[in-house]
């Protein structure tokens, strides 16, 4: 396709001028991030009602959970594998707990999902789904989407990566430089990418795309405690306001968990109240009202109302941790420092 790069040597090399350079000079995306308004949200986001807070029904000052018309608990975000949908790996719709179970097709459509490798296929058949198509990257390989790349910016889909379909970030970093929305997993990359790509957000010249989550975190450090996004939400793993339902009809929190095979129960298990007996939903309840207790990993950790604890659930893995972490740090310290250059009025930065 003509005027796409086919390099990730060569995006590194003019786009980013490193991880060690200033960050008084930020890329626009950057920019954008830390001087406006929060930002706009995704598909599912927009529909659904004000995320808890926290898990086990715990509110924030600003959220007002609704009510589905037929009563019971609050609308349920859902990510739904279901041969229903022989075009698309996965829909996301906004449901009632009444709903679960019922024939697909009759859900309002939030968002569809499809792999990379599908979607390049027939590009057309996904024309409907313009500003909610996600189309995930199952292996880092720039060959299988490079042919579909007008296609996917025409729609504004968002690409979604699996974090062995990160690499070494030169995909991801091509496509974002493209004008293509981009998302990482919680499980992270590799070691080191996370960080290569954080500079990258904030440094390259030319970058005027979100990469998520980096995009939604460092808008959230200008807000106020209360509005600032936590990775569950972000990640859509918030117990009671997230399923995730695989083409086998078992049930589960989020797609990372279901990636780790914890579930819930199946479909035909019994209503929503039977799933939150389960013991995965018990756990993981109880791992963020522990989180912080005296002792515990999260007890002193600077990101904890970022994070609540999802990032060592379960069996706590601590190297996607501490990588989160530190690109939490380096927005935080990259916002600090652009407002001290601006005089403190914004994130500033002349380029």
């Amino acid at each position: 396709m003509s005027g796409v790069t086919t390099s990730a040597d060569e995006v590194r090399s003019t786009d980013s001028p490193g991880v060690g350079a200033s960050r008084a000079v930020l890329s626009p995306v950057a920019r954008r991030a830390f001087a406006g308004p929060l930002a706009t949200p995704s598909p599912e986001r927009a529909a659904a009602p004000r995320r808890a807070r926290a898990a086990g029904g715990r509110r924030s000052k600003r959220t007002t959970a609704k009510r589905p018309p037929s009563g019971g608990v609050t609308f349920v975000t859902t990510m739904v594998d279901h041969p229903s949908f022989p075009f698309a790996r996965a829909v996301r719709a906004r449901i009632t707990p009444d709903r679960i179970g019922k024939p697909l097709l009759g859900l309002q459509v939030l968002a569809v999902i499809t792999e990379a490798e599908e979607f390049v296929k027939a590009p057309k058949r996904f024309a409907q789904f313009g500003g909610r198509l996600v189309v995930e990257m199952t292996k880092p390989d720039w060959a299988t989407i490079v042919g579909s790349v007008q296609a996917l910016r025409s729609l504004d889909a968002l690409v979604e990566f699996r974090s062995e379909s990160v690499g070494d970030g030169g995909v991801l970093m091509m496509l974002a430089s493209l004008g293509i929305r981009v998302a990482l997993p919680p499980e992270g990359a590799a070691p080191g990418v996370l960080g290569s790509l954080a500079a990258y957000f904030l440094e390259s010249p030319v970058l005027d795309t979100p990469i998520e989550p980096f995009f939604s975190l460092a808008r959230g450090f200008g807000a106020s405690e209360g509005d600032r996004p936590t990775l569950a939400e972000l990640f859509l793993e918030q117990p009671g306001e997230h399923l995730y339902v695989d083409a086998q009809g078992r049930v589960t929190i989020s797609a990372r968990l279901a990636r780790k095979r914890r579930f819930l129960g199946k479909l035909e298990g019994g209503p929503l109240p039977a799933w939150q007996k389960s013991p995965l939903w018990r756990e993981r309840v109880a791992h963020e009202r522990r989180a912080r207790a005296k002792g515990r990993p999260c007890a002193r950790c600077a990101h904890y109302e970022a994070c609540r604890g999802l990032l060592l659930f379960p069996a706590g893995d601590r190297r996607a941790c501490r990588e989160w972490l530190a690109v939490m740090a380096l927005l935080q310290q990259a916002r600090a420092t652009a407002r001290d250059a601006s005089g403190g009025s914004g994130a500033g930065g002349s380029r």
